[in-house]
């Protein structure tokens, strides 16, 4: 979802080949699968490609690992941090059990002092 990549006009082109259809089929599921998608793809030689997935990225069924958890966090918090400043977080959160304290997440939370 970057901006160039949103205005990438061979990306643009791909629209008007894009069908949306609702499959009843994948309500049959109820909530459990509620975020079920089918995937099908022609391509130009005539081969078709499909896949289904029912659950989401990220959902108890299919988690993130822990790399790509810290990852999207750091991408995150970097809206509003430093990198060294949210590497830092990470470090502090992930030894939050050890802690004596919360002095330094809560400075680095609320933008107190740099570091």
């Amino acid at each position: 979802y970057r901006i160039e990549r949103l205005a990438d006009p061979k990306i643009l082109s791909l629209i008007p080949k894009i069908s949306i259809l609702h499959d009843p089929a994948l309500d049959a599921g109820g909530t459990a699968k509620r975020h079920s998608v089918q995937v099908d793809a022609s391509l130009t030689g005539g081969t078709r490609l499909s896949v289904k997935v029912d659950h989401r990225t990220g959902s108890a069924e299919r988690p993130l690992s822990r790399e790509r958890v810290i990852t999207k966090f750091k991408r995150l918090a970097e809206t509003a941090l430093t990198p060294p400043e949210s590497e830092d977080l990470v470090t502090e959160i992930l030894c939050l059990e050890r802690a004596e304290n919360l002095d330094r997440i809560s400075t680095l939370l609320s933008g107190g002092p740099r570091v």
